[in-house]
C-alpha cells in the first residue's frame, strides 16, 4: 500500500528528465541574463581603443546602470501609498 502511494506521488511531482538550467547569467548579480553590455572605450580626443568588454546582465541590474550613468535619465515620480 506505502508503495503505492509513493508511485503516486511520484507520478504527479518527480520529473524524469532532468532540464539543462537555461541561459547565460548576469555578470553582477547571478540571475539568468537577458542582455548584452558591449562596454567600448575611447581616449578624450574620441579615437577608438582596441579594447572592449562583453558582459551580460538582467533586466534589474541593466536598468541600474542605465539609471546610473544615463546623463538625461529622470528619476520616477514618488507617489504616496494610502
Amino acid at each position: 500500500m506505502v508503495i503505492i502511494m509513493i508511485n503516486w506521488i511520484k507520478k504527479y511531482f518527480v520529473i524524469e528528465k532532468k532540464t539543462k538550467a537555461g541561459g547565460p547569467k548576469c555578470s553582477s548579480c547571478g540571475l539568468r541574463a537577458t542582455k548584452y553590455l558591449l562596454m567600448e572605450f575611447r581616449s578624450f580626443e574620441m579615437e577608438e581603443i582596441d579594447e572592449k568588454i562583453l558582459i551580460k546582465l538582467c533586466d534589474g541590474c541593466s536598468t541600474d546602470l542605465y539609471n546610473k550613468y544615463n546623463q538625461d535619465w529622470i528619476p520616477f515620480p514618488v507617489t504616496k501609498e494610502e
